[in-house]
């Protein structure tokens, strides 16, 4: 009776064991399992975020590309690089005005040195001290 009793304690320690190790396995495979499915759900979320930035872009591209495609582009691309006069068309150039000497203030109050510094400036910036800066 003795035999049995430790055979069966044995028995059931082996048992035991088993369904242990095998719980954790079954644990460890679902785990991984749920892991690989979060990274390819990620994954797909970042291809699609990727697919729309492209559709975007080749829609961008597209109608770019249509618009290049126009005989007005090619007009003003062929005026603007290649010198092309249509027929009744005149050209203006229009120089770049010299660079205006460096303000020499020397000998001038401050009030003066203002004066002079506002002179300078574009007949806009000089309306807008005049109306909103006084």
């Amino acid at each position: 009776m003795r035999k049995s009793y430790v055979s069966q304690n044995v028995t059931v320690s082996i048992v035991l064991i088993a369904l242990i190790i095998g719980t954790i396995y079954l644990l460890f495979i679902f785990s991984s399992a749920i892991w690989k499915s979060q990274r390819k759900e990620k994954l797909y979320e970042e291809f699609r975020k990727d697919i729309a930035r492209l559709e975007e872009e080749n829609a961008s591209l597209s109608e770019r590309y249509d618009l290049q495609r126009t005989d007005e582009f090619f007009d003003k691309y062929a005026k603007s690089n290649l010198g092309k006069i249509n027929p009744g068309e005149k050209v203006i150039i229009i120089e770049n005005t010299p660079e205006t000497p460096p303000l020499d203030f020397s000998g001038l109050s401050d009030e003066e040195k203002e004066m002079e510094i506002l002179k300078a400036r574009p007949i806009r910036e000089q309306w807008w001290h005049f109306f909103f800066e006084k």
